[in-house]
């Protein structure tokens, strides 16, 4: 859909069915628009990289060589469709047809479709949505594109001589005629994913550089009535789609995380049980502690603990008894299905247990960090609201103790553990960042090997890294701060570029080598 903000369409009059939708299923509260403009939208939405040329849309365009979802789909061994409504002909590559346009079409810029491709035979006219839907044959990943007069661009008689809720009344229309069908199909009603999508806001509307978008998540998998919070733009959706589909990553949705707040709807809690058992002898532990971020329980006489109504997601637990030093370990539990993990623990050396405790602190600020993770030796905890950790039943001896936490420089240290006593380590951290981005030619090319080298900061570090097969680096956390980047590559020119690092956050630097 096309040129409309968040405002224009939730709660509007104008648009019943597409609200209908948002109170079943759910919409993005902070979701925005990368730039102005609608091809470079629908670029980073299918490429994860922003492309902006003048004269898009002309039938002898630029192509589109790099990356992108159609490129990730095949590599996978998945199928893919463009739905695209007036278009002249099946594999139609060319310009414009009103009321259908070139640009709002990405993949018939893509270099995989052109000189003759059969994959162009994948663009088809939108009437063929109704009858490969009726034929239950929809492929993985459908495209779906309203002409101008439907989209909410252009009224529906064409042209724009129209007040604004006319356009929107269309969309509505269009969206409940062709796409309704969708939902109530026995295939989406398993594990199907509907996205209805906004390039970017109305013209007057800058935040963030596209203006908030009121793009709309449907489908079995999804929260009955859920408003995100959460900042996303396309890079974030194409990530989503990548996830859901089990392909590549193309541009920049390597660098985001996935809209994964939208679901959870359907999901069956799991259990997780196990046993507890000397290491040495194998002998059961009964009475062992075993605990983790959703309760505790204790081992039965046969040595065995279970957790039940455990919620699909990873956990971390520990088991710990008395004159044995304590174990975590993780697993995954599945949607309604029984995750099993045991543990073996080892008997506390002669002399006794000792402890060790500490806190976790801001080195700038002095704050405490909460939820950064401590560990040493297979033991691992989380730090409290207050930053405090601590271990208990720990075997004299001394340890290298790790703290590492989003968005900071990990850090280690040694502590010696004697008995019966009570060790204090308290850790600093520092505040960090990365670049990550794209090493490529001017044509577009990626360039791998490429050496990339950080200098400066607002505290003096340097480091170095190397472009991927695909172009791509990211650095490891740096501090925050201004840095000069250079890039070098055989056979071409260097190029550096100044960069600010903020807390937490993986700027993006592109380089184009000469």
């Amino acid at each position: 859909m096309e040129n409309q903000s968040y405002g224009d369409v939730v709660g509007s009059s104008s648009m019943p069915y597409l609200n209908s939708l948002i109170s079943r299923y759910a919409v993005a509260g902070k979701y925005y628009g990368n730039i102005h403009g609608s091809f470079p939208n629908y670029a980073m939405l299918v490429s994860g990289e922003l492309i902006t040329q003048a004269g898009f849309g002309l039938p002898n365009d630029f192509p589109i060589s790099i990356d992108n979802i159609e490129r990730e789909l095949i590599q996978a061994g998945k199928s893919w469709r463009v739905y695209a409504e007036s278009l002249p002909s099946s594999g139609y590559t060319g310009g414009d047809s009103y009321p259908y346009v070139k640009r709002h079409n990405p993949f018939a810029y893509m270099s995989d479709n052109l000189n003759g491709s059969s994959q162009a035979n994948n663009i088809v006219p939108l009437t063929q949505f109704a009858h490969d839907l009726a034929a239950d044959t929809l492929p993985s990943f459908s495209f779906v594109v309203p002409n101008l007069e439907h989209d909410a661009e252009d009224c529906p008689s064409g042209g724009t001589n129209c007040v604004n809720s006319d356009k929107l009344a269309a969309a509505d229309h269009w969206l409940q005629t062709n796409i309704d069908p969708l939902l109530s199909s026995p295939s989406f009603q398993s594990n199907g994913l509907l996205v209805i999508w906004w390039d970017e806001g109305k013209a007057s509307d800058t935040s963030f550089g596209g203006g908030q978008l009121a793009v709309v998540l449907a489908g079995p998998n999804i929260k009955s009535g859920y408003k995100s919070t959460t900042f996303y733009r396309h890079e974030n959706l194409l990530r989503t789609i990548a996830e859901g589909l089990g392909i590549g990553f193309p541009g920049a949705s390597i660098y985001v995380q996935s809209m994964s707040d939208f679901f959870g709807a359907g999901a069956t809690p799991g259990s997780i049980s196990g046993h507890v058992s000397d290491s040495s002898s194998g002998a059961a532990l009964a009475g062992a502690t075993v605990s983790y971020n959703g309760g505790s329980t204790t081992t039965d006489n046969n040595g065995a603990y279970s957790f039940s109504n455990v919620p699909a997601g990873s956990y971390t637990l520990t088991a710990s008894a008395s004159g044995y030093s304590s174990q975590s370990s993780s697993t995954t539990v599945n949607s309604g299905a029984a995750s099993t993990l045991d543990f073996q623990l080892t008997a506390s050396a002669p002399g006794g247990n000792g402890a060790i405790t500490g806190r976790v602190t801001n080195v700038s600020t002095g704050a405490s960090i909460s939820a950064a993770t401590v560990g040493f030796s297979g033991h691992s905890t989380t730090t409290s609201s207050t930053g405090t950790y601590s271990f208990s039943s720990v075997a004299a001896g001394t340890y290298t103790v790790s703290v590492t936490h989003s968005g900071y420089i990990s850090e280690s240290a040694t502590v010696t553990v004697n008995s019966g006593a009570t060790s204090t380590l308290n850790v600093q951290l520092s505040t960090a960042g990365k670049i990550a981005g794209k090493v490529t030619t001017s044509t577009g090319a990626a360039v791998s090997g490429a050496s990339i080298h950080f200098a400066g900061g607002a505290i003096s570090t340097t480091a170095d890294t190397k472009s991927s097969s695909t172009g791509t680096y990211s650095s490891s956390w740096i501090p925050i701060g201004s840095y000069s980047v250079t890039v070098s590559a055989s056979g071409h020119a260097s190029q550096t570029k100044s960069v600010t690092v903020s807390t937490g956050n993986t700027t993006t630097l592109n380089f184009t080598l000469q």
